[in-house]
C-alpha cells in the first residue's frame, strides 16, 4: 500500500498526503507529477500530493492493479483478476493506446497475478 507522507520541516514532522487508509499499490514519479496505482486504476497529483484526481480508470469488474507503464500515448496496467464463474484468479494486463479513452483487457489464466511491469526497447 502506498501512502505518501510529506514534510515541510526537513523530517521533524510528517503530514499524510496520500489516500489515507485506502492507499494504493505503487507510487510513480514523473517530473513533478505523482501517479498512484490502486485497485481500479491510477490517480494523479500535480501539486506534490496535496490534491489527487482520477487520471485513468479502466472499468473492469473484479480486477485490481499493482503497477503501471506510461508513455506519451500508451498506458499499461498489470495486476490480478478473479473469475467468479470459474472460481479462479488470473493475471490481467489492460492496455490503452489513446491515453485511457478505450481499454483492451488481456486475461492470462496461466498466471495468478502480475505484480510489476518492466518495459525494454527492441534491440
Amino acid at each position: 500500500t502506498c501512502i505518501m507522507f510529506r514534510s515541510n520541516n526537513y523530517g521533524v514532522s510528517y503530514i499524510n498526503q496520500g489516500f489515507g487508509n485506502a492507499g494504493g499499490q505503487r507510487l510513480i514519479m514523473e517530473n513533478d507529477t505523482i501517479y498512484c496505482v490502486k485497485s481500479g486504476g491510477a490517480f494523479v497529483s500535480i501539486d506534490y500530493g496535496l490534491n489527487w484526481y482520477v487520471d485513468f480508470y479502466p472499468i473492469q469488474a473484479n480486477e485490481w492493479y499493482y503497477d503501471m507503464y506510461k508513455d506519451s500515448a500508451s498506458i499499461i496496467l498489470v495486476g490480478q483478476g478473479y473469475d467468479p464463474g470459474m472460481a479462479v484468479n488470473y493475471g490481467t494486463i489492460v492496455v490503452s493506446k489513446d491515453y485511457g479513452d478505450t481499454w483492451l483487457s488481456h486475461k492470462i489464466y496461466d498466471m495468478n497475478f502480475f505484480r510489476s511491469i518492466f518495459m525494454v526497447d527492441n534491440l
